[in-house]
């Protein structure tokens, strides 16, 4: 998922550009801001320690 925001990011820069709604070099500030939303999410993906999960008392039935 995180390769295809760069894409849809490069996508729209490249939109902006082509209807003249945006100068080249500000275009692509679209697809920097989708980056750097990008490395945020996978920091916390890969830094958030994972919740537990407790085991019930019926989950010892389910794995014979």
């Amino acid at each position: 998922m995180s390769f295809d925001a760069w894409v849809v990011g490069f996508g729209l820069s490249r939109v902006l550009i082509e209807l003249n709604l945006m100068e080249s070099p500000w275009a692509y500030s679209v697809m920097a801001v989708t980056v750097l939303i990008d490395a945020y999410l996978l920091y916390i993906f890969f830094t958030v320690p994972k919740a537990v999960t407790r085991s019930g008392p019926d989950d010892s039935l389910l794995r014979t």
